[in-house]
């Protein structure tokens, strides 16, 4: 054991000693593999802890969400609370079901109202994840579902915000968009409901169980309001329960024909159940783009591996009398090899140490550039089982780097080749078949940065029809519901709009339209089952002054006024493309149409005509229908806002003028039109910003992967050079026969990088939302740029060699 130890120790000692003698080459080396190991180990420590630890809660892998959909339809939404409490009643597969959702709240008691996220919650929500109160106790079947009480559990961080962590906090009130709950506890700071929504969560309250929403016949009875949550009954299978839910739903689509669209029992609707994992729900969208920044460091861990690979190929070759003394002296092959692996072994052990510094770095960086709703599950950073992947992911690069040299040069017939030093043309196909692989991967890389850049260029281009100047949102909460609510926003906007320095301001649902979700019918037209699904438009309640705040013009009719209030008959605006669509030729002006879902069902006349609005990711103008909001009840609203020229928000009078109308109005989310925009396109450059980081990585390293090979292949032919130089070759003679065989491979390269770019777009293409196809410019521009780079870069390492005098050149030995 000592003897073998000490040779190890020994090999260690001539590897430092060997790579001493080019501390320039050996020291890019490991800067290369470093960030190769740093850049795998970030990317790994985000793919862990969204992909792979598991979700804290008992069971957790049979928890799944329920879901409602068409058959042959992608798109699934949630299920209404009678359909879920028909699954309740009927299942055998599945051991609970329950359901909730999350609102804006408001409460008191500050120096202004306060906005809160909170969520109405069956009784069996929390047991179900395994969650018990810190202090006081969670909800009992007695409280509050049939609104006889008002009673609150509080999260944890509003706990310590708002009440200090007293403990004493149980039995105290607290006033919930104007009513008083009693607080009966407070939930651990472990739970994460985080997972569940994209908001932090500080207030539960009993989910209501008036007929309005559990009945068939209630006024909110096919509203999908809800996300509903179910776990699996002991010893059954997601297949079962898929069968199951199929089943429940046909029976449901036989009994409500005329929610459903069939007739008869043998009608198939195409209403379809499903479930699936609760991991699986929530990281949905995460998983491509975590595969692909994973597949992305992998690529330019392979680079550094390549170029690791030629640094000890060239120290092989250059080593060779004495690589072949040592096999005629009676050293083995295994033994020659140990040296290499301990070589290997000695860069990339440096620059694992060095890659675990950077990836501390780079998972800083990772959490600023996260894509908005990324999932993550406890602390992100280097973790135990990170630092173990780390640690494998060095022994595995020593082994990847070594494998060229230590299996071409510890073959038995190394001492026959000695004679045949400095010659070989195989040796150089090697190095140059890698500068290929290095090529490949780079373009790769490269044109994928390219077309996240370009994509986003084609986003921030062809959004438009409204203006972004001077334009602010505030969010608000209505305190009030139906016709009350929307006289309580009207007086909202007359005190607004008396305020100086303010141009504009309307109310909306949305600050900009959203995409065709709504289905319509046009009065007095009999269409087919198919014209009636193209027949979608996008649903927005705004008020006249929303127009004029965003700049969009009316092209014909009339804006909303304040005759269309409730009790009048219910006025719709529509956009350009809508009233071209499907009134071609003629006006829908005076034109009726049917729309909205529940309570908000109308039949609507058309009075006027706007502009097409079209926000980001929304590429062609779609159809858009607005209501009037004095005739439609929306608690979730924005205050849109255009100030003066040269003038700043008062923000402080719009409040006033708020409260001077409803003092317990909270008033939350203020931002500028301009900062959404930027938000809205946030994840995918935040994407673009880490693939094309890699992608300038992995040119780097190519690059200089091709100038240490020509460096190499001019020091090891300097007196070549000088004697036909001394004959009468010219430097472009030369140049060429040194470049030309590196420039050949870089071609083959470049088409096969090129090649595998295309059908890497189109997984690019499921994985980010917004992408553009694949332009012919951008497959020409980045292989023509990189041979640009690789030109500059041969010319350079050859350079020194072309600018010795032959006669020096010849003298030296």
């Amino acid at each position: 054991m000592a003897t073998w130890r000490d040779g190890i120790g020994g090999d260690l000692r001539h590897g430092i000693r060997i790579y001493a003698r080019s501390p320039g080459l050996t020291a890019l080396v490991v800067l290369t593999l470093s960030l190769g190991i740093g850049a795998n180990a970030a990317i790994y420590s985000v793919f862990e802890a969204v992909l792979l630890r598991p979700l804290p809660y008992p069971a957790a892998d049979r928890l799944v969400v329920l879901l409602d959909g068409r058959t042959g339809d992608r798109r699934w939404t949630s299920p209404t609370i009678p359909e879920l409490l028909e699954v309740r009643s009927a299942t055998r597969q599945l051991d609970r079901v329950t359901y909730f959702d999350t609102r804006d709240f408001q409460i008191t008691g500050g120096d202004e109202p306060q906005r809160i996220v909170g969520a109405r919650i069956e009784t069996g929500f929390l047991p179900m994840l395994g969650v018990t109160a810190a202090v006081g106790r969670v909800f009992s079947e007695s409280d509050g579902h049939d609104g006889s009480s008002a009673v609150v559990v509080l999260g944890h961080g509003l706990w310590r915000r708002n009440f200090g962590g007293d403990p004493g906090v149980i039995g105290r009130t607290l006033s919930i968009d104007g009513t008083t709950h009693e607080i009966i506890g407070v939930l651990p700071d472990t739970f994460a409901f985080g997972y569940l929504s994209t908001a932090s969560i500080d207030v539960y309250v009993p989910y209501p169980s008036s007929a309005e929403y559990s009945s068939r016949s209630g006024e909110f009875a096919n509203v999908r309001r809800v996300s509903a949550l179910a776990r699996l009954a002991p010893g059954a299978r997601l297949e079962s329960a898929l069968a199951e839910l199929g089943a429940l739903a046909r029976a449901m689509a036989i009994a409500y024909p005329a929610i459903y669209g069939g007739t008869g029992a043998t009608a198939d609707p195409g209403f379809s159940m499903s479930a699936e994992p609760l991991r699986e729900s929530f990281t949905r969208n995460a998983r491509p783009i975590l595969l692909m920044l994973l597949a992305a460091v992998v690529v330019v861990l392979c680079i550094a591996c390549v170029n690791a690979a030629q640094f000890l190929l060239a120290h092989a070759i250059e080593r060779e009398p004495e690589l072949a003394l040592r096999s005629a002296l009676g050293a083995s092959r295994g033994r020659l090899v140990r040296q290499f692996v301990c070589e290997a072994l000695l860069l990339s052990g440096v620059g694992g140490m060095l890659g675990t510094a950077q990836a501390v770095w780079l998972t800083a960086v990772l959490r600023s550039l996260m894509p908005r709703g990324t999932p993550v599950i406890g602390d992100l950073g280097l973790d135990a089982r990170v630092l173990g992947v780390l640690s494998g992911l060095t022994l595995l690069v020593a082994v990847a780097c070594v494998l060229v040299p230590a299996f071409r040069f510890s073959r038995p017939d190394l001492s026959r080749r000695l004679a045949a030093r400095g010659g070989g043309a195989s040796r150089e196909r090697a190095r140059h078949a890698l500068i290929a692989v290095e090529v490949a991967l780079s373009v790769l890389l490269l044109v994928g940065a390219g077309l996240l850049m370009r994509s986003l260029q084609e986003l921030s281009r062809a959004q438009g029809g409204f203006s972004s100047e001077r334009v602010t949102s505030l969010r608000l909460r209505g305190l009030r519901a139906g016709p009350a609510l929307g006289d309580l926003y009207s007086r909202y906007l007359a005190g607004i709009g008396s305020i100086d320095g303010i141009e504009a301001a309307g109310m909306t649902s949305a600050v900009l339209p959203g995409r065709p979700n709504a289905s319509f019918t046009i009065v007095g037209e009999t269409t087919d089952a198919a014209a009636l699904k193209r027949q979608q438009a996008s649903y927005q309640i705004v008020s006249a002054g929303y127009f004029a705040a965003l700049g969009v013009p009316l092209e014909s009719g009339r804006l909303f006024s304040d005759d269309d209030a409730t009790g009048r008959p219910p006025a719709a605006i529509v956009n350009r493309e809508m009233a071209e669509r499907f009134w071609p030729g003629g006006t829908p002006l005076g034109r009726q149409i049917r729309a909205g879902e529940g309570p908000r069902a109308a039949t609507m006349t058309i009075v006027g005509i706007v502009g097409n609005v079209r926000p980001p990711f929304q590429t062609p103008d779609v159809p858009q229908l607005y209501v009037s909001y004095r005739q439609q009840s929306e608690p979730n609203a924005a205050l849109i806002i255009r100030t003066a020229v040269g003038r700043s928000l008062p923000l402080a009078q719009i409040k006033q003028a708020i409260w001077s109308v409803e003092p317990r109005q909270a008033v939350f989310a203020v931002t500028t039109l301009t900062e959404q925009l930027a938000q809205a396109t946030a994840n995918q450059r935040a994407i673009a910003t880490l693939l094309g980081g890699f992608a300038t990585l992995a040119l780097i390293m190519s690059v200089c992967g091709i100038y240490t090979v020509i460096s190499y292949l001019v020091s090891r032919r300097i007196k070549e050079i000088a004697v036909r130089r001394a004959i009468g070759a010219t430097s472009q003679d030369v140049l060429r026969s040194l470049a030309g065989p590196t420039v050949a491979w870089t071609l083959v390269g470049l088409t096969a990088g090129a090649a595998a770019a295309v059908g890497g777009s189109r997984v690019l293409r499921t994985a980010v939302s917004g992408l553009i196809p694949l332009e012919p410019s951008l497959m020409i521009a980045v292989p023509v740029a990189y041979l640009v780079v690789v030109t500059i870069a041969i010319a350079a390492a050859a350079r020194g060699a072309l600018r010795i005098e032959p006669a020096v050149a010849l003298r030296a030995d």
